[in-house]
């Protein structure tokens, strides 16, 4: 079974299909950690190079959400890849 999230649907979605995402090394994966809604939007910018305003079309949304899901998805991202505060500080 996998534990992947559903697709985010949004209601004016136009037809499109969004082709599997290229993998260029072991930090792709990080993406994985996103919501669904935010994945799609830095698939849709980063991997494929996509517009705000493109962007917006294929998912259906106002440009100024696709503003906020990339500002969530920088942010997730930083939360994701930041040193673990758990660790400490190193001993000198």
């Amino acid at each position: 079974m996998s534990c992947r999230p559903k697709p985010f649907v949004p209601k004016a979605r136009r037809p499109f299909v969004l082709p599997a995402r290229p993998h260029h090394g072991a930090g792709d994966d990080v993406i994985d950690h996103l919501p669904p809604q935010e994945q799609e939007v830095v698939v849709l910018a980063s991997f494929y190079g996509l517009a705000r305003d493109e962007i917006a079309g294929v998912i259906g949304a106002s440009v100024q959400v696709v503003d906020t899901l990339m500002s969530q998805a920088v942010e997730h991202l930083r939360r994701v890849l930041a040193p673990s505060s758990a660790q400490g500080p190193q001993a000198a």
